[in-house]
């Protein structure tokens, strides 16, 4: 389905035709006349391109297994995108003690924020995988959510009460006059903490993409009203919440935001050692000038870094040679360039800032375009002014 996507949508990771019916499968559904702009016609919380090709998302999406049975086989070889391996996640040690620590106070929020593909989902997936046998946890992922539920509040709140109630194991019908939210309220309180002898955990993934309601601040201030809830039995809730869009750019009014209740943890690229040890589990070279090269075209990201092993590990060509012809046609890196350069295409202002902050590393941009291009993982503070992240967006801006 992902490569039908790529075909017949205009942007394969915000399909409008080929849609995703939770528990059913897929529908096809044409624009209807009111409909015949693109999502990037509209005000948006902050530029978020997936790094990943369209045929790979961004996160925690299932992916085949591929064991190889060479030398170079210490495990399963994981392709990017691959479900949650407590073995193979590599790194983000200072932010899951960070994270273990707010967990331990009812009412404040696990804020988890950063660039798509830095491994939000494994760390989220990693923190609830130690969870004791009293405690219970619910996962949500808004990311799988189409347009028409997006679009309609009920129909959105609908969607999340009954997600929950399945992660809960309850059951819910709809009932006339019953607002929605209300009912996720009471569905939480009753059929989730007062049923868990526990601490009941649980996961919003994606939470940014709420944004795209026409009232975002439905779903944030009621998750703020559930941290503030301290007393018995709402001091066993625990809120951990992924986002790929700055906290502070999707509430305009603090006093709604569940962001701002406790320091939102800024997931960081991967250090040196820690790219060398993400290349050794694929029993890959090692060697400085190998991880110099590597380092020097996608930084410490770690979507990007299994980009290039799995490319190498899969193939039995040199990760060296890999790197080499990663942005020439055929390479690893193609089709997240192809993408990117699609996306960005279409945001004439932003595409120009990426050229003019490529074209004269530390340039000054405005503040809403800077923070645009941070936030989705392309610039980076140089002195009082901004640089492109690495080699690929350098590459990047040539395209555009």
């Amino acid at each position: 389905m992902l490569r039908l996507r790529t075909k017949v949508e205009r942007r394969p990771e915000e399909p409008r035709h080929v849609l995703t019916v939770h528990g059913v499968g897929y529908r096809f559904e044409p624009l209807r006349p009111d409909e015949q702009t693109t999502l990037l016609d509209r005000p948006l919380p902050v530029l978020e391109p997936r790094w990943l090709s369209p045929d790979v998302n961004d996160e925690e999406e299932d992916a085949d297994e591929v064991v190889t049975d060479g030398p170079s086989a210490r495990a399963t070889i994981l392709p990017p995108g691959a479900p949650f391996r407590p073995e193979h996640m590599v790194g983000h040690h200072v932010e899951r003690r960070l994270a273990e620590a707010l967990l331990a106070q009812p009412g404040a929020p696990v804020v988890v924020f950063g660039p798509s593909g830095l491994g939000k989902s494994w760390l989220l997936r990693s923190l609830t995988g130690g969870a004791l046998a009293e405690d219970r946890v619910v996962h949500l992922d808004l990311r799988h959510l189409d347009r028409a539920t997006l679009g309609d509040r009920d129909r959105f709140f609908w969607r999340v009460l009954v997600d929950v109630a399945e992660g809960l194991g309850a059951e819910v019908e709809p009932a006339p006059g019953l607002d929605p939210a209300r009912g996720l309220t009471r569905l939480l309180e009753r059929e989730g903490l007062a049923q868990t002898p526990g601490r009941l955990l649980l996961v919003i993934d994606h939470a940014h993409e709420a944004a795209q309601l026409n009232d975002p601040s439905a779903l944030y201030a009621l998750l703020r009203a559930w941290c503030e809830r301290t007393r018995p039995p709402w001091d066993r809730l625990r809120l951990l919440l992924g986002l790929s869009s700055e906290p502070s750019l999707l509430v305009q009014e603090p006093h709604l935001s569940p962001f701002n209740l406790a320091p939102p943890i800024t997931l960081s690229e991967l250090s040196a050692d820690e790219v060398r040890a993400l290349v050794d589990t694929y029993g890959l070279d090692t060697r400085a000038e190998t991880l110099h090269a590597l380092i020097a075209l996608v930084g410490g990201h770690p979507a990007l870094i299994r980009t290039a092993c799995f490319r190498a590990a899969t193939t039995g060509r040199a990760l060296q040679e890999v790197i080499a012809a990663a942005l020439h046609r055929g390479g690893c890196y193609e089709s997240a360039l192809r993408h990117l350069q699609r996306v960005l295409g279409e945001n004439a202002p932003l595409s120009s800032a990426l050229a003019q902050v490529c074209a004269t590393p530390g340039a000054a941009l405005p503040t809403d375009a800077a923070r645009r291009l941070e936030s989705a993982g392309l610039i980076h503070r140089e002195g009082p002014g901004w640089a492109p992240k690495n080699g690929l967006v350098r590459a990047l801006a040539a395209l555009l």
